[in-house]
């Protein structure tokens, strides 16, 4: 079981950095807004589940501008960046929910259901299949962005810790059972970095440590740096791998 109060803790202290560092995530949340519009030209009713700082929030604002906007996250204090985005937009009736997205009620009747980099965080995905399902008119969409299997494989490798992610055959499977797939494919990305200890920086930067619970000793960080140089066989410079999983679906 996921500890979400750790998480929310981790998210939490990487507000103001997170923007800057979170470039793979940025790229994710514009990827899914291309998804999007592929679709449909309008939507009217939104709910945005793990909006973060925004960053799918003002891309999918830049495309589309639906009549009510709810957006949701773990982190409270995320609201006032919401806020911001939403304050250039007086027409939108917007409102900010916070709390686990997993067990938190929410408006029904919603033509569109968004998220990205957030799922892989729950501790159920199949329950949330059914609330998004529940939540949603007859032919809305809920199009999303997760992670697969290769996600962060190197600190999984040196650390022996991290999430249990899902391959996309086994999302397929968990979404299909309510919805109608219209679309998922995967991609990866590759981060480098000048040094092992550079991307545990990273990962803090970002908050998507949350499920490490583990105090490092001076001993700890030097066999972590030994383990990962040997994982990147030892070149000038390490990689981190990311692994994002997209999904298009229909409630028919």
């Amino acid at each position: 079981m996921i500890d979400k109060l750790k998480v929310e803790k981790c998210f939490r202290k990487s507000i103001k950095t997170y923007n800057t560092n979170a470039t793979v995530q940025e790229k994710i949340c514009n990827n899914v807004v291309d998804l999007i519009s592929n679709y449909k030209p309008t939507y009217n009713n939104v709910l945005e589940i793990g909006c973060g700082t925004g960053f799918l929030t003002k891309a999918f604002l830049q495309k589309y501008h639906p009549s009510r906007y709810t957006a949701n996250d773990l982190v409270e204090e995320n609201k006032k960046s919401i806020e911001n985005i939403f304050n250039t937009l007086p027409e939108i009736d917007f409102s900010f929910k916070s709390g686990d997205a997993e067990t938190m009620p929410f408006e029904k009747n919603v033509d569109l259901i968004i998220s990205s980099s957030t799922v892989q965080w729950f501790n159920n995905l199949d329950s949330f299949m059914n609330k998004a399902y529940d939540l949603l008119l007859p032919g809305g969409f809920f199009v999303f962005s997760t992670f697969g299997t290769d996600n962060l494989h190197e600190i999984r490798s040196t650390c022996n810790s991290g999430l249990n992610y899902l391959s996309e055959k086994e999302i397929l499977n968990i979404v299909s059972e309510k919805f109608s797939v219209l679309q998922i494919n995967e991609e990866h990305h590759y981060l480098r970095f000048p040094q092992p200890l550079s991307v545990l920086k990273h990962m803090k930067l970002t908050g998507v440590n949350g499920n490490n619970s583990k105090r490092w000793s001076a001993k700890d960080f030097t066999a972590f740096d030994k383990k990962y140089r040997r994982l990147c066989k030892n070149q000038d410079d390490v990689t981190l791998t990311y692994h994002p999983v997209y999904v298009v679906a229909v409630k028919q």
